[in-house]
């Protein structure tokens, strides 16, 4: 008898990026994602449906996320990415070569081929539709797709019931457009909760969620990095009794939360012995001066980038079975352990970014694919997906859970901080002007409506959590400012502009901008924003 299961959920989320430039902040971060973790990841899971024992996991897409990779415009500017990849590489080899620098020459070479295969992959094997691809792979069985938030919002600190709700209808309503079935399980964004938020879940029909392990265990967060909004002690509480090893049904609903799993999660995200951080691995950092193309390995995770060594391709696949078989032995380890305590089998969450593989750490996806072979041919414990698992254990226990999150000391602080506390009253004004706008106009018709609606689309993306994260954090705090002040001031103009008695078709013409630009949602219907 096994000792329990293993369920993989891996999140996938990006920022809006369409049409707000292509460097540093912009598209380009979406094409990496797609180029380098959501193909692959493609590719993978494609690879495994293909043999004995088929590999069951959970993805995440986030309906901002989903909206992008659906759009004709990205897909152009996506195929434009590769083929500039494409040819950077080519210079590069012409370059190698005058210098007779076999060694890069190699490299620039499979960075070549690489993006060259990419490409085909995109246009010829899923003809520009990854949606549609994942949407094939859960219909035959091998994947089990969660929603989340509409655009990733920080749900604990929305201030009104209405803009939960919407957040979550809309995230529901995209999934079934784009999925064409009802979602069972929703990913919180960033792993943060507040009580009662399982009240807005059940609304929507859904089933389970996942939350950090100390909002079930008690303790303090895993999250150690320091950001520019200041450091943070974990806030630690006592021990709950509890365990992520089972599943758990929230206090006064039908809706279970299901804890990750710290141990694992460590082993792949900890910066000090976290698998991405092997020396043979390659460095994520330094770039060729020219191509932007990455030529070097890790090396020493405390080496400055001019001390770092040349890639050996090679090598870094050595360092993907060996830890493919660490973190095998690990899980099996794990619930055995659970299983002689408790006599009972358990199950154990292994909840990731999707980015992380293939984008973050180049081997990932390497990786991901040994691991999930070798769990599906494991006789000591069962690779589920989320839902699969609950029809079969359902939970035995309710439980109350604190607020909480995954974020620096396991409460709310990356998103609200000194850094960023400015923001969030202006986030609540429009909330609240948002919601008394449904009530004014229930039943808006023609233009009048056409702007409401695109109100409410400002209001979410407003709601992102992606602007406070990257204010906290520094990594592109003046961006982050200017994109959130960019929706408050165009949901302001709409807003003013809905309420005119008569609409001058002439004032409209920002309208039509605003619907090109930040096209999203397009079956919204503002009245989502009523309270509930």
């Amino acid at each position: 008898m096994r000792a329990g299961t293993v369920i993989f959920m891996l999140h996938s989320h990006l920022p809006y990026f369409r049409k707000v430039g292509s460097r540093l902040s912009g598209e380009e971060w979406l094409f990496e994602a797609m180029a380098e973790s959501y193909i692959p990841l493609l590719n993978l899971l494609h690879r495994l449906s293909r043999e004995e024992r088929p590999v069951r996991l959970n993805l995440g897409f986030t309906p901002i996320l989903l909206e992008q990779l659906a759009d004709e415009y990205i897909k152009e500017r996506f195929i434009e990415y590769l083929k500039k990849k494409i040819r950077a590489a080519s210079y590069d080899i012409i370059k190698f070569g005058l210098a007779r620098r076999q060694d890069m020459l190699a490299l620039a070479l499979e960075a070549k081929k690489w993006y060259t295969e990419t490409l085909q992959d995109f246009s010829e094997r899923y003809n520009g539709d990854l949606v549609g691809a994942f949407r094939f792979l859960q219909e035959q069985g091998y994947v089990e797709i969660t929603t989340s938030a509409a655009t990733h919002s920080y749900l604990p600190l929305l201030s009104r019931q209405s803009a939960v709700n919407a957040q979550v209808a809309v995230g529901v309503a995209a999934y079934r457009r784009y999925f064409g079935r009802r979602p069972r399980g929703f990913w919180l964004p960033e792993c943060a909760y507040r009580p009662g938020l399982e009240t807005a879940l059940e609304r929507h029909g859904l089933q389970y969620f996942f939350v950090d392990t100390h909002t079930i265990e008690g303790g303090g967060s895993a999250a150690t990095a320091v950001s520019s909004g200041g450091e943070w002690e974990p806030e630690r509480t006592a021990p709950t009794g509890l365990t992520t090893y089972l599943p758990y049904r929230v206090r006064g609903s039908q809706v279970v939360a299901l804890g990750r799993n710290q141990r694992t999660g460590l082993q792949v995200w900890s910066a000090d012995y976290g698998y991405p951080g092997d020396g043979w691995y390659r460095e994520f950092h330094k770039k060729e001066f020219d191509s932007g193309l990455k030529y070097w390995r890790v090396t020493d995770r405390r080496a400055g980038l001019g001390e770092k060594e040349l890639y050996q391709p090679a090598r870094a696949q050595e360092r993907v079975v060996a830890h493919a078989g660490h973190f095998t032995w690990l899980v099996e380890s794990l619930l055995a352990e659970f299983k002689a305590a408790t006599g009972q089998p358990g199950v154990l969450v292994a909840c990731y970014d999707t980015e992380l593989f293939g984008h973050w750490w180049f081997e990932g996806v390497a990786w991901l694919e040994e691991v999930l072979r070798r769990l599906s041919r494991s006789s000591r414990v069962a690779l589920e997906t989320a839902g699969r698992y609950l029809d079969c254990a359902p939970p035995l226990q309710e439980v109350e859970l604190p607020e909480s999150s995954c974020g620096l000391g396991g409460k709310h602080h990356v998103w609200f901080n000194p850094a960023t506390e400015w923001l969030w009253p202006l986030l609540y004004e429009v909330q609240e002007e948002m919601e008394a706008l449904a009530k004014k106009f229930p039943q808006a018709e023609g233009v009048r409506r056409r702007i409401l609606n695109q109100a409410a689309r400002e209001v979410l993306l407003i709601q992102s959590s992606d602007w406070p994260f990257l204010i906290t954090t520094g990594q592109a705090a003046d961006y982050a400012s200017a994109r959130f002040q960019e929706h408050v001031q165009r949901f302001r103009a709409l807003a003013a502009l809905a309420q005119q008695e008569e609409i001058d078709p002439l004032q409209t013409a920002f309208l039509a901008e605003l619907e090109e630009s930040d096209y999203l949602f397009p079956e919204l219907d503002y009245t989502v924003f009523a309270q509930p």
